[in-house]
């Protein structure tokens, strides 16, 4: 099929500031299923990376009779998915199969930060709600039970990635609303699935990546997010990693600001079309609608994303096959 396009200077075409990211609460659609109820207080005067117990007496079973089923579950979605806010949970949770009230999800996190299970910092996106993540206590009670991933998934190592990883989890949710995917990695599941597999696994540890059903047929995508431009010599380690890549159709290149169009976008010039580009927060709001940018004929060319997928997805790429799916036991 011929792919809809447009010749573009390097710069996205909008005007606005986008440098800062809000990574939760983008789209008043995207969330509104599950509201955090009025009567509970939110963990006020919560220290960053508090994984401590707090005041309030936990409901659920204590530390030394192990966690509930739930909690567990709860316990390895964080694991498997890093930073994440209520919200993210509650979607991750119902894509995993588990069921339940809208506001059982703030019942288990206030649980599992109350016997130390969890640690919590506060969201820079205006909002200041609390974000979640395991703690050490609570990776060293998953690995004691078998299930933890053979990469390292402890973010609190990097505090300062909070935001990249919420943006990350964004997008997979916002993909996931359009598309039914035949399978979605995480930055750790891709990293646990490269580790097992070496030089038959991925070409790079992407910060996500899935295969998507489209009408017809369905694509293999890979998903990068970037804030901040890196150096020159960076730009051309992933080229070379890239064009190593057999599995992909598709490497999506979200852009934490449009300005970053210009400046990325010259040094994976020699990937061509095997690389668009996506103002992140356009995605948030437009979803497969929104414009990507991608090189041909040494000119950058636009087409809304989905017309991108589409024809890309006619490329002949072999299947890959995941190792590191998250499959929770719901009869726990």
């Amino acid at each position: 099929m011929d792919l809809p396009a447009f010749r573009m200077n390097l710069h996205m075409g909008t005007s606005q500031n986008d440098s800062h990211i809000q990574s939760s609460t983008e789209s008043s659609t995207e969330l509104t299923w599950l509201q955090k109820p009025q009567s509970r207080d939110d963990g006020s005067g919560v220290a960053p990376l508090s994984g401590s117990a707090s005041r309030r007496k936990a409901t659920r079973k204590t530390a030394t009779n192990g966690l509930s089923g739930r909690q567990y579950q709860i316990l390895l979605i964080l694991n498997s998915y890093g930073w994440c806010t209520p919200e993210m949970v509650g979607r991750i949770a119902v894509i995993h199969g588990m069921a339940g009230r809208a506001t059982w999800i703030y019942t288990l996190l206030h649980d599992l930060r109350a016997l130390g299970y969890v640690a919590t910092m506060r969201n820079m996106n205006g909002t200041n709600g609390l974000v979640y993540a395991v703690s050490e206590f609570g990776l060293a009670y998953i690995r004691a039970r078998r299930d933890d991933l053979v990469c390292d998934t402890n973010v609190l190592k990097n505090p300062g990635s909070m935001n990249h990883v919420l943006a990350v989890n964004q997008i997979m949710l916002r993909f996931r609303s359009e598309f039914r995917p035949r399978f979605w990695l995480t930055d750790f599941q891709v990293r646990a699935d490269n580790m097992q597999l070496g030089t038959d696994g991925l070409a790079k540890d992407y910060d996500s990546a899935g295969e998507l059903s489209l009408p017809d047929r369905s694509i293999q995508i890979g998903i990068e997010f970037e804030s901040q431009q890196k150096t020159a010599a960076q730009y051309a380690k992933l080229c070379a990693c890239f064009a190593a890549e057999k599995y992909l159709h598709l490497v999506i290149y979200f852009l934490g600001s449009p300005d970053l169009l210009s400046s990325i976008a010259p040094h994976l010039r020699s990937l061509g079309g095997l690389v668009c580009f996506v103002n992140y927060r356009d995605f948030i709001t437009d979803g497969s609608a929104a414009s990507a940018f991608y090189w041909y004929d040494d000119e950058v060319l636009t087409a809304n994303l989905r017309d991108v997928m589409t024809h890309v997805s006619q490329r002949n790429t072999p299947v890959y096959l995941p190792q590191n799916q998250l499959e929770l036991r719901l009869s726990a």
